[in-house]
Protein backbone atom coordinates (compact mmCIF):
# COMPACT_ATOMS: atom_id res chain seq x y z
CA UNK A 1 0.00 0.00 0.00
CA UNK A 2 1.20 2.97 -0.55
CA UNK A 3 2.75 5.88 2.23
CA UNK A 4 0.15 8.37 3.93
CA UNK A 5 -2.80 7.50 5.14
CA UNK A 6 -5.36 5.04 3.44
CA UNK A 7 -8.63 6.99 2.44
CA UNK A 8 -11.95 4.98 2.57
CA UNK A 9 -15.03 6.37 1.51
CA UNK A 10 -18.73 5.02 1.53
CA UNK A 11 -20.83 6.53 -0.98
CA UNK A 12 -23.95 8.64 0.00
CA UNK A 13 -27.28 8.01 0.84
CA UNK A 14 -30.06 9.69 -1.00
CA UNK A 15 -32.58 12.10 0.85
CA UNK A 16 -35.30 10.28 2.83
CA UNK A 17 -34.08 7.16 3.51
CA UNK A 18 -34.55 5.77 6.91
CA UNK A 19 -31.49 3.98 8.10
CA UNK A 20 -32.21 0.39 7.64
CA UNK A 21 -30.31 -3.19 7.48
CA UNK A 22 -28.70 -3.15 4.14
CA UNK A 23 -26.97 0.72 5.48
CA UNK A 24 -26.55 -1.16 8.46
CA UNK A 25 -24.42 -3.74 6.40
CA UNK A 26 -22.54 -1.72 4.16
CA UNK A 27 -21.41 0.51 7.42
CA UNK A 28 -20.03 -2.06 9.43
CA UNK A 29 -18.58 -4.00 6.56
CA UNK A 30 -16.66 -0.76 5.81
CA UNK A 31 -15.92 -0.14 9.35
CA UNK A 32 -13.95 -3.68 9.70
CA UNK A 33 -12.27 -3.09 7.06
CA UNK A 34 -10.83 0.26 8.27
CA UNK A 35 -10.48 -1.36 12.12
CA UNK A 36 -8.04 -4.13 10.73
CA UNK A 37 -6.11 -1.24 9.05
CA UNK A 38 -6.06 0.43 11.94
CA UNK A 39 -5.15 -2.23 14.00
CA UNK A 40 -1.39 -3.07 11.75
CA UNK A 41 -0.65 0.41 12.20
CA UNK A 42 -1.92 1.78 9.12
CA UNK A 43 -3.00 5.31 8.92
CA UNK A 44 -6.71 5.30 7.96
CA UNK A 45 -9.06 8.33 7.08
CA UNK A 46 -12.85 6.66 6.80
CA UNK A 47 -15.18 9.14 5.23
CA UNK A 48 -18.99 8.67 5.46
CA UNK A 49 -20.89 10.71 3.04
CA UNK A 50 -23.94 11.08 4.86
CA UNK A 51 -27.56 11.95 4.65
CA UNK A 52 -28.71 15.28 2.53
CA UNK A 53 -31.71 17.03 3.83
CA UNK A 54 -34.58 14.80 4.37
CA UNK A 55 -37.73 14.76 7.13
CA UNK A 56 -37.72 15.80 10.23
CA UNK A 57 -34.78 14.16 12.62
CA UNK A 58 -33.25 12.29 9.71
CA UNK A 59 -29.67 12.88 10.55
CA UNK A 60 -30.37 12.11 14.17
CA UNK A 61 -31.42 9.02 13.40
CA UNK A 62 -28.60 8.92 10.86
CA UNK A 63 -25.79 10.12 13.42
CA UNK A 64 -27.31 7.34 16.45
CA UNK A 65 -27.52 4.28 14.03
CA UNK A 66 -23.30 5.00 13.78
CA UNK A 67 -22.86 5.03 17.41
CA UNK A 68 -25.15 2.13 18.19
CA UNK A 69 -23.60 -0.07 15.46
CA UNK A 70 -19.88 1.05 16.69
CA UNK A 71 -18.85 2.76 13.08
CA UNK A 72 -15.69 4.64 13.98
CA UNK A 73 -15.66 7.35 11.07
CA UNK A 74 -13.61 9.60 10.53
CA UNK A 75 -15.53 12.19 8.66
CA UNK A 76 -19.62 12.30 8.24
CA UNK A 77 -20.44 15.18 5.10
CA UNK A 78 -23.80 15.86 4.18
CA UNK A 79 -24.84 18.20 1.35
CA UNK A 80 -26.69 20.71 3.55
CA UNK A 81 -23.18 21.50 4.79
CA UNK A 82 -22.22 25.16 4.08
CA UNK A 83 -18.94 23.99 3.17
CA UNK A 84 -20.18 21.50 0.88
CA UNK A 85 -22.48 24.49 -0.72
CA UNK A 86 -19.38 26.02 -1.54
CA UNK A 87 -17.66 23.09 -2.77
CA UNK A 88 -20.82 22.16 -5.62
CA UNK A 89 -20.94 25.16 -6.44
CA UNK A 90 -17.08 25.95 -6.75
CA UNK A 91 -17.08 22.37 -9.28
CA UNK A 92 -20.22 23.07 -11.27
CA UNK A 93 -18.71 26.47 -12.11
CA UNK A 94 -15.50 25.06 -12.99
CA UNK A 95 -16.70 22.04 -15.26
CA UNK A 96 -18.94 24.86 -16.99
CA UNK A 97 -16.19 27.23 -17.61
CA UNK A 98 -14.32 24.26 -19.50
CA UNK A 99 -17.78 23.53 -21.23
CA UNK A 100 -17.74 19.82 -18.99
CA UNK A 101 -20.85 20.85 -18.55
CA UNK A 102 -23.37 22.36 -21.28
CA UNK A 103 -26.66 23.37 -21.34
CA UNK A 104 -28.83 21.48 -24.25
CA UNK A 105 -32.99 20.88 -24.58
CA UNK A 106 -34.13 18.00 -22.48
CA UNK A 107 -37.97 16.95 -22.46
CA UNK A 108 -39.13 20.23 -24.01
CA UNK A 109 -36.87 22.36 -21.94
CA UNK A 110 -33.26 23.62 -21.64
CA UNK A 111 -31.14 21.29 -18.71
CA UNK A 112 -27.47 21.03 -18.05
CA UNK A 113 -25.33 17.73 -18.90
CA UNK A 114 -22.39 16.09 -17.77
CA UNK A 115 -19.95 15.59 -20.99
CA UNK A 116 -19.14 12.30 -21.18
CA UNK A 117 -18.82 10.64 -23.63
CA UNK A 118 -15.87 12.87 -25.10
CA UNK A 119 -13.91 10.96 -22.01
CA UNK A 120 -15.15 7.73 -22.62
CA UNK A 121 -12.47 6.28 -24.58
CA UNK A 122 -9.78 6.79 -22.04
CA UNK A 123 -12.14 5.34 -19.07
CA UNK A 124 -12.59 2.32 -21.08
CA UNK A 125 -8.95 2.04 -21.90
CA UNK A 126 -8.31 2.28 -17.58
CA UNK A 127 -11.21 -0.31 -17.65
CA UNK A 128 -9.83 -2.39 -19.72
CA UNK A 129 -5.76 -1.61 -18.45
CA UNK A 130 -6.62 -1.57 -14.61
CA UNK A 131 -8.94 -5.20 -13.90
CA UNK A 132 -8.46 -4.28 -10.00
CA UNK A 133 -10.06 -0.42 -10.79
CA UNK A 134 -13.72 -2.32 -10.25
CA UNK A 135 -14.31 -5.26 -7.55
CA UNK A 136 -15.05 -7.79 -8.18
CA UNK A 137 -14.14 -9.11 -11.53
CA UNK A 138 -17.87 -9.95 -12.57
CA UNK A 139 -18.96 -6.62 -11.75
CA UNK A 140 -16.24 -4.33 -14.44
CA UNK A 141 -16.94 -7.89 -16.58
CA UNK A 142 -20.47 -6.46 -16.62
CA UNK A 143 -19.73 -2.91 -17.58
CA UNK A 144 -17.73 -3.63 -20.15
CA UNK A 145 -20.24 -5.75 -21.85
CA UNK A 146 -22.73 -3.03 -21.78
CA UNK A 147 -24.49 -1.36 -25.09
CA UNK A 148 -21.88 1.33 -25.77
CA UNK A 149 -24.64 4.07 -24.70
CA UNK A 150 -25.53 3.33 -22.01
CA UNK A 151 -22.20 3.80 -20.27
CA UNK A 152 -21.97 6.98 -23.28
CA UNK A 153 -25.01 8.98 -22.31
CA UNK A 154 -24.22 12.40 -20.93
CA UNK A 155 -25.99 12.30 -17.58
CA UNK A 156 -28.46 15.01 -16.91
CA UNK A 157 -26.24 17.64 -13.98
CA UNK A 158 -29.03 20.08 -13.16
CA UNK A 159 -33.32 21.05 -14.28
CA UNK A 160 -35.60 23.49 -13.35
CA UNK A 161 -36.08 24.31 -9.88
CA UNK A 162 -38.30 22.07 -8.90
CA UNK A 163 -38.07 21.98 -4.70
CA UNK A 164 -34.92 22.00 -2.86
CA UNK A 165 -31.67 21.89 -3.50
CA UNK A 166 -28.14 22.82 -4.17
CA UNK A 167 -29.09 25.51 -6.65
CA UNK A 168 -26.83 26.43 -9.88
CA UNK A 169 -24.96 29.52 -9.35
CA UNK A 170 -24.70 31.26 -12.47
CA UNK A 171 -28.41 30.01 -13.35
CA UNK A 172 -30.61 30.46 -10.34
CA UNK A 173 -33.63 29.21 -12.21
CA UNK A 174 -31.82 25.78 -11.89
CA UNK A 175 -30.79 23.24 -9.54
CA UNK A 176 -28.30 19.97 -9.69
CA UNK A 177 -29.36 16.94 -9.61
CA UNK A 178 -29.20 14.66 -6.24
CA UNK A 179 -26.17 12.42 -7.71
CA UNK A 180 -23.67 15.43 -8.62
CA UNK A 181 -24.40 16.83 -5.10
CA UNK A 182 -24.13 13.57 -3.85
CA UNK A 183 -20.36 13.03 -5.58
CA UNK A 184 -19.35 16.36 -4.71
CA UNK A 185 -19.68 15.39 -0.98
CA UNK A 186 -16.38 13.08 -1.50
CA UNK A 187 -14.24 15.98 -2.27
CA UNK A 188 -15.77 18.18 0.70
CA UNK A 189 -14.53 15.91 2.93
CA UNK A 190 -11.30 15.38 1.72
CA UNK A 191 -10.63 19.08 2.19
CA UNK A 192 -11.29 20.29 -1.39
CA UNK A 193 -11.17 24.19 -1.65
CA UNK A 194 -10.96 24.08 2.65
CA UNK A 195 -7.49 22.60 3.32
CA UNK A 196 -4.83 22.07 0.38
CA UNK A 197 -2.75 19.95 2.32
CA UNK A 198 -5.55 17.04 3.46
CA UNK A 199 -6.63 17.20 -0.11
CA UNK A 200 -2.73 16.48 -0.86
CA UNK A 201 -2.29 13.92 1.58
CA UNK A 202 -5.63 12.12 1.20
CA UNK A 203 -6.70 11.87 -2.54
CA UNK A 204 -6.80 9.94 -4.85
CA UNK A 205 -8.70 7.50 -2.15
CA UNK A 206 -7.15 3.91 -1.71
CA UNK A 207 -11.00 2.42 -1.54
CA UNK A 208 -14.33 3.57 -2.30
CA UNK A 209 -17.31 1.17 -1.79
CA UNK A 210 -20.65 1.84 -3.80
CA UNK A 211 -23.60 -0.17 -3.99
CA UNK A 212 -24.58 -2.25 -7.21
CA UNK A 213 -27.35 0.58 -8.22
CA UNK A 214 -25.00 3.09 -7.92
CA UNK A 215 -22.11 1.35 -10.09
CA UNK A 216 -22.37 3.13 -13.39
CA UNK A 217 -22.23 6.78 -12.24
CA UNK A 218 -19.24 5.72 -9.97
CA UNK A 219 -17.80 3.50 -13.47
CA UNK A 220 -18.45 6.45 -16.01
CA UNK A 221 -19.25 10.06 -15.03
CA UNK A 222 -17.15 9.97 -11.71
CA UNK A 223 -14.49 9.41 -13.15
CA UNK A 224 -15.00 11.82 -16.52
CA UNK A 225 -15.58 14.27 -13.64
CA UNK A 226 -12.44 13.72 -11.54
CA UNK A 227 -10.91 14.10 -14.96
CA UNK A 228 -11.91 17.29 -16.36
CA UNK A 229 -10.90 18.79 -12.39
CA UNK A 230 -7.74 17.37 -13.30
CA UNK A 231 -7.55 14.58 -9.81
CA UNK A 232 -6.98 11.33 -10.28
CA UNK A 233 -9.72 8.63 -9.94
CA UNK A 234 -9.87 6.39 -6.53
CA UNK A 235 -7.40 3.34 -6.95
CA UNK A 236 -10.52 1.16 -6.27
CA UNK A 237 -13.89 0.54 -6.25
CA UNK A 238 -15.59 -1.94 -4.39
CA UNK A 239 -19.06 -2.93 -5.20
CA UNK A 240 -21.01 -4.76 -2.53
CA UNK A 241 -24.09 -6.68 -2.91
CA UNK A 242 -27.72 -5.54 -0.92
CA UNK A 243 -29.01 -6.78 1.66
CA UNK A 244 -32.71 -7.13 1.15
CA UNK A 245 -35.19 -8.19 3.29
CA UNK A 246 -38.30 -10.65 1.80
CA UNK A 247 -41.31 -8.50 0.75
CA UNK A 248 -39.56 -5.05 1.46
CA UNK A 249 -38.74 -2.96 -1.90
CA UNK A 250 -35.35 -0.90 -1.00
CA UNK A 251 -36.71 2.50 -0.56
CA UNK A 252 -39.45 1.12 1.90
CA UNK A 253 -37.33 1.23 4.95
CA UNK A 254 -37.16 -1.04 7.93
CA UNK A 255 -40.52 -2.43 9.94
CA UNK A 256 -39.50 -0.66 13.21
CA UNK A 257 -38.77 -3.69 14.81
CA UNK A 258 -35.84 -4.91 12.68
CA UNK A 259 -34.19 -1.41 12.01
CA UNK A 260 -30.43 -1.21 13.06
CA UNK A 261 -31.55 0.96 15.79
CA UNK A 262 -33.99 -1.34 17.22
CA UNK A 263 -31.69 -4.72 17.10
CA UNK A 264 -28.65 -2.94 18.85
CA UNK A 265 -30.95 -1.93 21.51
CA UNK A 266 -32.30 -5.48 21.83
CA UNK A 267 -29.02 -7.45 20.73
CA UNK A 268 -26.35 -5.46 21.44
CA UNK A 269 -24.00 -3.73 18.60
CA UNK A 270 -21.81 -6.83 18.44
CA UNK A 271 -24.39 -9.23 18.03
CA UNK A 272 -25.64 -7.17 15.30
CA UNK A 273 -22.42 -6.69 13.67
CA UNK A 274 -21.92 -10.48 13.53
CA UNK A 275 -25.55 -11.44 12.29
CA UNK A 276 -25.26 -8.94 9.44
CA UNK A 277 -21.35 -10.35 8.50
CA UNK A 278 -21.86 -14.03 9.29
CA UNK A 279 -24.68 -14.36 7.46
CA UNK A 280 -24.06 -12.69 3.92
CA UNK A 281 -21.43 -12.24 1.40
CA UNK A 282 -20.64 -8.36 1.62
CA UNK A 283 -19.82 -8.71 -2.29
CA UNK A 284 -23.10 -11.02 -3.28
CA UNK A 285 -25.39 -9.85 -0.78
CA UNK A 286 -28.47 -11.79 -0.27
CA UNK A 287 -32.62 -11.24 0.57
CA UNK A 288 -33.34 -12.66 3.85
CA UNK A 289 -36.41 -13.18 5.84
CA UNK A 290 -37.00 -11.22 8.43
CA UNK A 291 -36.25 -13.84 11.01
CA UNK A 292 -33.06 -14.32 9.44
CA UNK A 293 -32.01 -10.91 9.58
CA UNK A 294 -32.29 -11.11 13.91
CA UNK A 295 -29.52 -12.54 15.87
CA UNK A 296 -29.58 -15.71 16.67
CA UNK A 297 -30.62 -16.41 20.30
CA UNK A 298 -28.19 -19.60 20.89
CA UNK A 299 -25.63 -18.55 18.41
CA UNK A 300 -22.76 -21.28 18.41
CA UNK A 301 -19.98 -19.27 18.46
CA UNK A 302 -21.00 -16.84 21.05
CA UNK A 303 -21.31 -19.78 22.89
CA UNK A 304 -17.65 -21.27 22.31
CA UNK A 305 -16.10 -17.97 22.71
CA UNK A 306 -17.45 -18.00 26.02
CA UNK A 307 -16.80 -20.93 27.25
CA UNK A 308 -13.60 -20.72 26.42
CA UNK A 309 -12.59 -17.57 28.45
CA UNK A 310 -14.56 -18.68 30.98
CA UNK A 311 -12.63 -21.70 30.82
CA UNK A 312 -9.15 -19.86 30.69
CA UNK A 313 -10.05 -17.54 33.68
CA UNK A 314 -11.66 -20.18 36.00
CA UNK A 315 -8.50 -22.08 35.87
CA UNK A 316 -6.43 -19.21 36.28
CA UNK A 317 -8.23 -18.65 39.55
CA UNK A 318 -8.34 -21.85 40.98
CA UNK A 319 -5.15 -22.58 40.01
CA UNK A 320 -2.86 -19.50 40.02
CA UNK A 321 -4.56 -16.91 42.10
CA UNK A 322 -5.41 -15.19 38.98
CA UNK A 323 -1.80 -14.63 37.88
CA UNK A 324 -0.90 -15.29 34.24
CA UNK A 325 2.67 -17.41 34.83
CA UNK A 326 5.19 -17.09 32.22
CA UNK A 327 6.10 -18.63 29.21
CA UNK A 328 9.00 -20.95 28.53
CA UNK A 329 9.97 -23.59 25.99
CA UNK A 330 6.81 -24.69 24.97
CA UNK A 331 5.39 -28.34 23.87
CA UNK A 332 4.29 -29.24 20.69
CA UNK A 333 0.79 -29.07 21.33
CA UNK A 334 1.33 -25.15 22.60
CA UNK A 335 3.44 -24.49 19.51
CA UNK A 336 0.71 -26.12 16.85
CA UNK A 337 -1.69 -23.70 19.44
CA UNK A 338 -0.36 -20.83 18.99
CA UNK A 339 1.15 -21.14 15.50
CA UNK A 340 -2.77 -21.78 14.50
CA UNK A 341 -3.27 -18.62 15.91
CA UNK A 342 -0.72 -16.72 14.01
CA UNK A 343 -1.66 -18.50 10.75
CA UNK A 344 -5.30 -17.68 11.60
CA UNK A 345 -4.65 -13.50 11.86
CA UNK A 346 -3.06 -13.58 9.08
CA UNK A 347 -5.86 -15.52 7.16
CA UNK A 348 -8.44 -12.98 8.81
CA UNK A 349 -6.76 -10.23 7.74
CA UNK A 350 -6.24 -11.27 4.24
CA UNK A 351 -9.80 -12.01 3.81
CA UNK A 352 -10.80 -8.35 5.06
CA UNK A 353 -8.92 -6.71 2.66
CA UNK A 354 -10.98 -9.18 0.13
CA UNK A 355 -13.90 -8.25 2.13
CA UNK A 356 -14.81 -11.86 2.50
CA UNK A 357 -15.96 -11.55 5.81
CA UNK A 358 -17.90 -14.86 6.40
CA UNK A 359 -14.22 -16.63 5.47
CA UNK A 360 -12.94 -14.30 8.05
CA UNK A 361 -15.18 -15.42 10.71
CA UNK A 362 -15.02 -18.83 9.88
CA UNK A 363 -11.12 -18.78 10.45
CA UNK A 364 -12.01 -17.28 14.20
CA UNK A 365 -14.32 -19.89 15.14
CA UNK A 366 -12.03 -22.91 13.98
CA UNK A 367 -9.56 -20.85 16.09
CA UNK A 368 -11.41 -20.70 19.07
CA UNK A 369 -12.83 -25.00 18.53
CA UNK A 370 -9.19 -25.81 18.39
CA UNK A 371 -8.19 -23.93 21.74
CA UNK A 372 -11.54 -25.27 23.12
CA UNK A 373 -10.16 -28.50 22.26
CA UNK A 374 -6.69 -28.37 23.43
CA UNK A 375 -8.09 -27.12 27.34
CA UNK A 376 -10.00 -30.25 27.66
CA UNK A 377 -6.52 -31.80 26.99
CA UNK A 378 -4.60 -30.62 28.65
CA UNK A 379 -3.15 -31.65 32.19
CA UNK A 380 -2.84 -34.78 30.51
CA UNK A 381 -0.12 -37.43 29.94
CA UNK A 382 0.15 -36.38 26.91
CA UNK A 383 1.48 -32.99 27.79
CA UNK A 384 5.60 -33.46 26.30
CA UNK A 385 6.92 -30.68 28.15
CA UNK A 386 9.93 -31.32 30.40
CA UNK A 387 10.15 -30.10 34.05
CA UNK A 388 8.23 -30.99 37.19
CA UNK A 389 3.72 -31.04 36.57
CA UNK A 390 3.78 -27.74 38.26
CA UNK A 391 5.84 -26.21 35.20
CA UNK A 392 3.87 -27.99 32.21
CA UNK A 393 0.40 -27.08 34.04
CA UNK A 394 1.94 -23.38 34.00
CA UNK A 395 2.83 -23.41 30.05
CA UNK A 396 -0.77 -25.46 29.28
CA UNK A 397 -2.20 -22.23 31.37
CA UNK A 398 -0.13 -19.64 29.34
CA UNK A 399 -0.99 -20.71 26.00
CA UNK A 400 -4.65 -20.58 26.93
CA UNK A 401 -4.44 -17.17 27.43
CA UNK A 402 -2.07 -16.09 25.24
CA UNK A 403 -4.12 -17.73 22.45
CA UNK A 404 -7.12 -16.12 24.02
CA UNK A 405 -5.18 -12.92 23.53
CA UNK A 406 -4.80 -13.67 19.96
CA UNK A 407 -7.96 -14.27 19.08
CA UNK A 408 -9.36 -11.19 20.42
CA UNK A 409 -6.81 -9.26 18.40
CA UNK A 410 -8.11 -11.24 15.12
CA UNK A 411 -11.71 -10.44 16.43
CA UNK A 412 -11.60 -7.11 17.32
CA UNK A 413 -12.50 -5.51 13.75
CA UNK A 414 -15.86 -7.50 13.66
CA UNK A 415 -16.51 -7.24 17.56
CA UNK A 416 -14.95 -4.44 18.64
CA UNK A 417 -16.78 -4.48 22.53
CA UNK A 418 -16.72 -8.60 22.85
CA UNK A 419 -12.44 -8.13 22.05
CA UNK A 420 -11.70 -5.54 24.43
CA UNK A 421 -14.20 -7.57 27.15
CA UNK A 422 -11.70 -10.38 26.82
CA UNK A 423 -8.72 -8.14 26.61
CA UNK A 424 -9.87 -6.50 30.21
CA UNK A 425 -10.51 -9.70 31.76
CA UNK A 426 -6.90 -10.99 30.79
CA UNK A 427 -5.36 -7.82 32.01
CA UNK A 428 -3.87 -6.47 28.76
CA UNK A 429 -4.79 -3.85 26.24
CA UNK A 430 -5.07 -4.53 22.48
CA UNK A 431 -1.80 -3.62 20.90
CA UNK A 432 -1.37 -1.53 17.47
CA UNK A 433 1.16 -2.69 15.38
CA UNK A 434 3.74 -1.97 13.39
CA UNK A 435 2.84 -2.39 9.54
CA UNK A 436 3.49 -6.20 8.58
CA UNK A 437 4.29 -7.44 12.31
CA UNK A 438 3.11 -10.34 13.59
CA UNK A 439 0.01 -10.12 16.42
CA UNK A 440 2.00 -12.10 18.33
CA UNK A 441 4.16 -9.57 19.29
CA UNK A 442 3.93 -8.55 23.08
CA UNK A 443 2.01 -11.40 24.34
CA UNK A 444 0.69 -11.60 28.23
CA UNK A 445 3.76 -10.67 30.10
CA UNK A 446 4.16 -13.31 33.01
CA UNK A 447 2.83 -12.01 35.98
CA UNK A 448 -0.42 -10.11 34.82
CA UNK A 449 -3.59 -10.20 36.90
CA UNK A 450 -6.73 -11.13 35.08
CA UNK A 451 -10.37 -8.97 36.08
CA UNK A 452 -13.25 -10.32 37.03
CA UNK A 453 -15.91 -10.23 34.05
CA UNK A 454 -19.13 -7.64 34.45
CA UNK A 455 -21.28 -10.56 33.23
CA UNK A 456 -21.47 -12.55 29.48
CA UNK A 457 -19.23 -11.35 26.70
CA UNK A 458 -21.28 -8.32 24.55
CA UNK A 459 -21.55 -11.13 21.72
CA UNK A 460 -23.41 -13.88 24.30
CA UNK A 461 -25.75 -11.32 26.24
CA UNK A 462 -28.69 -11.75 23.64
CA UNK A 463 -31.48 -9.71 24.20
CA UNK A 464 -29.97 -8.39 27.24
CA UNK A 465 -30.15 -4.98 26.00
CA UNK A 466 -27.12 -2.01 25.97
CA UNK A 467 -23.86 -4.29 25.73
CA UNK A 468 -21.24 -1.24 27.04
CA UNK A 469 -18.46 -3.36 29.05
CA UNK A 470 -19.00 -1.97 32.73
Amino acid sequence: MRDGPIHLILAPWLAGREPDLDLAFELTGADVYARSLRARGHRVRFLVAGPSPGPAGARERWLATLNALDIACDELVSSDEARHVRVARALFLKLARQEDIYKAAHEGEEAYFLAVRKRLRPILEQLQAHPEFIQPPERRDALLRLPGEEGALDPLVARRRHGTGTGVPSDPGFVVEPWFDLLATYLTGCGYLDDPALMESCWPPHLQVVDEETLIVHAFAWPAMLAALGLSRPHRLLVRGNLRLEGIGPTDGAPPDLSPLALAARYGADATRYALLRNVSYVAGARLSPAQAVPAAREPFAEALQELLDTVLASLQAERAGVVPGAGPLGAAESQLLHAADAMAVAVAESIAAFDFQHALSHIGSTVTRALEYARRAGGAENDVSGPPERRRDLELFTLAEATRRIAWSLAPFLPRTAMAIYHCLGTEPRVLAPGGPPAAGGIPAGTRIRHPAGPLPLARGGGGSDAHE
